[in-house]
């Protein structure tokens, strides 16, 4: 039983002390860490928008949406929502109009089946797929 131990030991301090298993264990994790620290420490002073790389600017998350209702389930826009955001338009045509016009940004059309189907399209003429807002849906000219 004592050569076990002996055996079993041996191999212990054999393998922690290979250079392979101290690389492995103590250098990635350490040159990482000051990796990390050098690229923070050089761009201290150069602050960068992220936002404006994935998703909408200011410019256009500000700008107003407009919706079609052809299902007639909306009455009033919500009064939570700022005024002028979310307009209405009576059919496609308008809606599209006011889009090529840069009066709104994109429109969303409400089937008249929407309760049954659950499908709402978001027509929008710069489709962006990993946009802040992810709404997915047509161009203008009818392509998803």
């Amino acid at each position: 039983m004592r050569k076990t131990g002996i055996v079993i030991l041996n191999e212990i301090i054999t393998r922690i002390t290979r250079p392979s298993f101290l690389i492995v264990t103590f250098g990635i994790p350490i040159l990482g860490f000051l990796l990390l620290t050098v690229v923070t420490n050089l761009n201290k002073g150069n602050e960068v928008d992220l936002g404006g790389l994935i998703g909408p600017s200011m410019e256009e998350a500000d700008m107003s949406e407009g919706f079609v209702d052809y299902s007639g389930l909306i009455k009033v826009v919500p009064s939570d929502l700022p005024a002028g955001r979310l307009i209405a338009f009576d059919d496609e045509t308008s809606a599209l109009e006011a889009m090529t016009n840069g009066e709104i940004r994109a429109y969303y059309l409400i089937p008249e089946d929407v309760v049954a189907k659950g499908k709402v399209d978001v027509i929008m003429e710069d489709f962006s797929p990993i946009g802040a807002d992810d709404n997915s849906g047509r161009q203008p000219d009818g392509r998803r």
